[in-house]
């Protein structure tokens, strides 16, 4: 299938105005607020944080041993 005959059912899209909301514009804030109660992750910094600090604390123990 050619380019163009892809395009045959779009043309009218191609020249479409993009819609403007009659909300207005919202500020970055604002939108990453809509999200806050989806934020999955909540806590994983403090979980691989814990991570590497027993990681670290067994592999200092297991050099001590070795001495």
């Amino acid at each position: 299938m050619a380019d163009e005959d892809k395009k045959i059912g779009y043309e009218d899209m191609l020249t479409m105005q993009a819609p403007v909301s009659r909300r207005g514009h919202m500020s970055m804030y604002q939108r990453s607020a809509q999200f806050m109660p989806f934020a999955a992750l909540t806590g994983l910094d403090e979980i691989y944080d814990e991570t590497e600090r027993q990681h670290t604390l067994k592999v200092m123990l297991d050099n001590n041993m070795k001495l």
